[in-house]
């Protein structure tokens, strides 16, 4: 599969998972005390992130279509699953059905980690300077992102266990 084809399918993906998004945003409960709603970051989250995936479709189909008037081939190479894509699915699944019950801030902070651990090159976590960084990430911003949405934006996170 040609680079343009996999960008292509890859814009399709998250345009997709964007409509997703927006649509599941509605599900969220209005409260009067939020000037903005709790809605309001979701959906420009995914209003953003539809966007850029209809600029990575239309771009990609732009040089795939060049490249066909040039007479380029591409070498076919066998279809291989990407194991990271298919558990960073998962995760962000996962992350959805979880948050109410779980609560945000604890939910997080393993969403993250295990992110991390996903997208860092195979072996890097044996070196202790790049563990103790991602962890102590993974705790600062969810925390941060809580107080941040909470005392700043007045938009109340899910707190799930945790109260």
């Amino acid at each position: 599969m040609s680079e343009s084809r996999k960008d292509q399918l890859s814009g399709l993906v998250f345009l997709a998972f964007s409509i997703f998004v927006y649509a599941a945003s509605f599900s969220i409960k209005m409260t009067k005390a939020d000037s903005l709603g709790p809605q309001f970051f979701p959906q420009i989250v995914s209003i953003v992130m539809g966007i850029l995936s209809l600029v990575q479709i239309f771009s990609s189909t732009r040089k795939n279509l060049k490249e066909k008037r040039e007479g380029k081939q591409t070498e076919k190479k066998p279809f291989a699953v990407n194991l990271p894509l298919l558990l960073s699915i998962a995760l962000l699944l996962g992350y959805y059905y979880l948050l109410k019950p779980v609560g945000f801030i604890p939910l997080t902070i393993v969403y993250l980690f295990c992110q991390m651990y996903l997208l860092f090159p195979k072996g890097s976590f044996k070196e202790k300077k790049l563990l103790i960084i991602s962890l102590c990430t993974s705790v600062a911003v969810p925390i941060a992102v809580y107080y941040l949405f909470y005392y700043g934006f007045q938009i109340f996170l899910p707190a799930g266990i945790l109260g």
